[in-house]
């Protein structure tokens, strides 16, 4: 996330501007992980990936945060079937062919 983006950004509980609290890592202009809040209340959401988590915990369900794991788990699945397996036994034909 660029620092460009606070501008675009507020807190979605109480609609106030959010900074940069402290940043954990970088990649050139990024800021990969880090904390944003809002100094008025001192809200605290986190920046992992480069991507700011602006829900707040208390606010997902319990059934929702068991399909956000399932999630989770299916999409390693995926990346490595996609990118690992498929590849090798297609011969790198479906990976030429999407790409083109």
């Amino acid at each position: 996330m660029r620092e460009a983006v606070l501008e675009f950004l507020c807190c979605p509980l109480f609609r106030g501007e959010l900074e940069i609290y402290k940043i954990f890592k970088t990649r050139e202009q990024d800021v990969i992980l880090g904390l944003l809040v809002r100094s008025v209340c001192e809200y605290f959401y986190k920046i992992e990936d480069g991507i700011p988590d602006l829900l707040p915990p208390e606010f997902i369900k319990e059934s929702d945060k068991r399909w956000m794991v399932a999630y989770d788990k299916s999409a390693r699945g995926y990346y490595i079937l996609m990118h690992g397996i498929i590849p090798i036994l297609s011969f790198w034909i479906v990976p030429l062919a999407r790409s083109g």
